[in-house]
């Protein structure tokens, strides 16, 4: 889906829906480490992203944000990557 000009996807068991007040909502997120929303922000070198009404992690869990770029390979690996 696009949404605000980039394309998101959902990933594992992730739901994404498009808010009236025209915010990404992402829901479904289990404990099985493979649910999430990748962000395909393509040449776009100016991005922000905001976090709102995040539920309580529960303990071992985990909020990974990562960047992702191509290699010199052309293959994609993450350039940054932050636990939050």
């Amino acid at each position: 889906m696009m949404f605000q000009g980039f394309n998101v996807v959902a990933l594992g068991s992730a739901q994404l829906t498009i808010s009236p007040q025209n915010t990404l909502l992402v829901s479904g997120i289990g404990s099985s480490g493979f649910d999430g929303v990748h962000i395909d922000k393509a040449s776009s070198q100016n991005h922000a992203i905001n976090f709102n009404n995040i539920p309580a992690i529960t303990a071992g869990g985990v909020l990974r944000v990562t960047n992702m770029a191509s290699n010199g390979l052309n293959q994609m690996s993450a350039s940054s990557e932050s636990l939050v």
